[in-house]
């Protein structure tokens, strides 16, 4: 999620300044003004994936659409691809809070792993973002939130008549459930032993 470096007698930095000025974006004027002073043919592109804080994870949190610089690639013809800066719209969930100085600070970060469980997984093992425990507690939310589904949810869609059916889903949402608490158990272990000895 870090953007790419300029230093300052690149002919970008500019473009770096002018959205280092816009931390984060509330009503759609500020967008407009944002976009109003970005060379036209910069590149627009999206995060994928809301973000947050792990301290704030568990917490009442209002989303802030912060844009960003990311490096672009930009092909013309048979030319070696070049990179470029473009602009990405994200949002990060900040605390509820009118504390300008804290919502700036969050906005800004870029070392944030997605909100949702199971990017964050992707996130830590496939993109190398993050931190093994990390990746790992996720994994254990991911696990209870499809043992909630398979033993809760789908249930729902099954009639009455079909109390086995019903059954066995609940006994699956359960084994996943045991599974998610066996992976949480485990991840102390884990890290320990990925770190090696300590001396």
């Amino acid at each position: 999620m870090s953007g790419p470096t300029f230093d300052s007698s690149n002919p970008h930095q500019a473009v770096l300044d002018t959205v280092a000025a816009h931390p984060y974006l509330e009503p759609v004027g500020d967008l407009a003004r944002l976009l109003a002073a970005l060379p036209q043919d910069t590149p627009l592109t999206l995060d994928h994936h809301g973000r947050v804080a792990p301290e704030y994870r568990d917490q009442p949190v209002l989303q802030a659409v912060t844009p960003r610089i990311v490096a672009i690639g930009d092909i013309e013809g048979d030319q070696p691809m070049t990179l470029r800066p473009g602009l990405e719209l994200g949002t990060v969930l900040v605390p509820e809070t009118d504390d300008t100085a804290l919502i700036t600070a969050q906005a800004t970060r870029r070392n944030l792993l997605p909100a949702e469980d199971l990017a964050r997984v992707s996130a830590v093992f496939e993109d190398a973002d993050g931190t093994l425990r990390e990746g790992l507690e996720a994994a254990a939310d991911s696990l209870d939130l499809l043992g909630h589904v398979v033993g809760q949810d789908v249930g729902k869609y099954v009639p009455d008549e079909n109390r086995d059916l019903q059954d066995s889903l609940r006994i699956e949402g359960a084994r996943i459930d045991s599974a998610a608490a066996r992976v949480r158990a485990l991840v102390d272990q884990v890290v320990t032993a990925a770190e090696g000895p300590t001396d």
